[in-house]
């Protein structure tokens, strides 16, 4: 899939995690995020660039020492609005130890990713393809 139907996927994905947010949950909104149990309320994603790249992004830039810069292929949608989206950064760990991600064979390497309060924004028509990423891996910093 390209282009068109990896903006309906972002679309569609948005509207999952919010969907888990209401009383009225449906069950196989459950399901796709975590059939024995809710787990997360998200689903990461590693987006492709119409030249076949993982596409990454730079978070804690500017911070002033407080958090080590870092980039990332991970993503969670946040918002859409008029085909442009918000996706916050998902920074990838190997236990405690922040993955340093180059390649997707890095992949493997990644045993948590952690929701960050950065975020980039992208126009939907760049996506080329969407990788989902398992929801379990991912936790939130409080």
């Amino acid at each position: 899939m390209s282009g068109e139907n990896e903006s309906s996927i972002i679309t569609i994905i948005h509207e999952l995690q919010h969907a888990i947010h209401d009383d009225y949950l449906l069950s196989s909104f459950q399901d796709l995020l975590s059939p024995k149990r809710m787990v997360s309320h998200s689903i990461p994603f590693v987006i492709f660039t119409p030249s076949g790249k993982v596409f990454k992004a730079f978070g804690n830039i500017g911070q002033n020492g407080k958090e080590e810069c870092f980039h990332t292929p991970f993503f969670r949608v946040e918002n859409i609005i008029e085909g442009c989206a918000t996706l916050s950064l998902l920074q990838p760990f190997k236990g405690n130890r922040p993955v340093e991600f180059e390649e997707m064979t890095d992949m493997q390497e990644v045993t948590r990713l952690v929701k960050t309060n950065s975020c980039v924004e992208i126009d939907l028509s760049f996506l080329k393809n969407i990788h989902c990423v398992n929801p379990r891996l991912v936790q939130y910093i409080h």
